[in-house]
């Protein structure tokens, strides 16, 4: 393939081969040079890895932590004997003042990847609310949708030019011309969006970036050679 947009985790040859179709059809088609074509769709794919990203709940979940009903199980009868007025081993007062700091719920926080599991007392807790991404954030709420959205903008403001490497802390964006091996003279895009936990989140994002791109492409192309023919036909009217 002489001229190409990649994504890190490379789609399927198929979709590759169905995506540089497209970037021919547009180079054909509307006049545009291949630098801008490939950028063009490059833009397209971005989109369509935005689109893909669902802004994930607004809650973190809370669950029942086993530790704390086992431990209230076992020591159930001393709780009864300390109710009754009763006196228990010392043993079973050191376990039940253990027993205090163990909480009933655990809060299940996911960031980059990693899970963590942060006590709680409420199953309501105010802590399980996750904010909304803000521009220069690490996480949030929309973190995957607005890396995306720059990497869109990005390989956008590249048009008519090469921009060799853009890079934030989450992704990456080149377009060049390669120079070496079989492929040198070559225009090639890539993008590449480096949050740990994207393929785990949504599985397959970079095959149904690519495919949902090609679609987008076909489509405007569909759309301009339609409008020019209700064009023509109006002319002969």
């Amino acid at each position: 393939m002489a001229d190409m947009v990649y994504l890190e985790a490379q789609p399927s040859k198929e979709d590759l081969k169905a995506l540089q179709v497209a970037v021919n059809r547009v180079i054909n088609e509307t006049g545009r040079s291949l630098s801008d074509s490939i950028t063009f769709a490059a833009v397209k794919v971005a989109q369509s890895g935005r689109s893909s990203s669902k802004i994930g709940k607004k809650n973190r979940p809370s669950i029942d932590n086993p530790e704390y009903r086992e431990a209230r199980g076992s020591f159930a009868w001393a709780r009864k004997q300390q109710r009754e007025g009763k006196a228990i081993p010392i043993e079973a007062q050191l376990a039940l003042n253990d027993l205090n700091s163990i909480t009933p719920f655990l809060i299940i926080k996911k960031t980059q990847g990693e899970t963590y599991k942060i006590p709680s007392w409420e199953k309501k807790d105010p802590r399980r609310l996750i904010e909304m991404h803000v521009p220069g954030a690490v996480g949030g709420r929309g973190l995957a949708k607005a890396t995306w959205n720059i990497m869109a903008a990005k390989m956008a403001s590249s048009k008519g030019r090469g921009i060799g490497t853009i890079q934030g802390s989450q992704y990456r964006v080149s377009k060049y011309q390669e120079k070496y091996g079989a492929e040198a003279g070559a225009v090639v895009a890539r993008l590449v969006n480096s949050l740990s936990y994207l393929q785990k989140a949504y599985p397959g994002i970079a095959s149904v970036a690519v495919r949902k791109g090609t679609a987008a492409l076909n489509g405007q192309m569909d759309r301009k050679i339609k409008a020019s023919v209700q064009k023509a036909n109006r002319g002969r009217a």
